[in-house]
């Protein structure tokens, strides 16, 4: 399931109904998997973890570089930034076809980096803002420490 993740994010861009095909592929997972715990496997024994592990720097890494590679998709090969800023491209008269106006290919680039920064300072705030311990954890495990330092000093 994760490297589906990572495939929608990396391409959104390019094939945007990535996600409704996704939707269709984790549902047969799904089902192949309910199949072979019903009636081929044991179930399995649950071990508690601590955390996620590695796997939240996987996803971190997913993000800021889905991020990196559909600005550059925006902005390098596809036609979606010439409706949104026509007076950087010229339309071939021949064949239709439009392409970046003399001189005006730095403002592009400058478009493209300026969007990947802002949304690169973007996720960086939404992971700083987000803490990944949740607040009744937090609350229940100081109630915890609390409880446990009373009955050492009691005692």
């Amino acid at each position: 399931m994760s490297f589906l993740l990572q495939y929608i994010t990396l391409f959104a861009s390019a094939f945007p109904l990535a996600s409704v095909v996704s939707l269709l592929f984790l549902f047969i997972e799904l089902k192949s998997d309910l199949f072979k715990l019903l009636w081929t496997c044991r179930r399995p024994y649950a071990r508690r973890g601590k955390d996620i592990g590695v796997w939240l720097n996987v996803m971190k890494a997913m993000v800021y570089a889905a991020i990196l590679t559909n600005c550059f998709i925006l902005g390098f090969s596809s036609e979606q930034l010439m409706q949104w800023l026509p007076q950087l491209f010229t339309r071939n008269a021949v064949d239709g076809d439009q392409t970046m106006a003399l001189g005006s290919g730095r403002y592009v680039v400058l478009v493209v980096f300026v969007t990947e920064h802002i949304l690169l300072l973007v996720a960086l705030f939404l992971e700083w803002l987000i803490s990944t311990i949740p607040k009744k954890v937090y609350v229940g495990i100081a109630k915890q420490e609390y409880w446990s330092n009373k009955t050492e000093h009691a005692d």
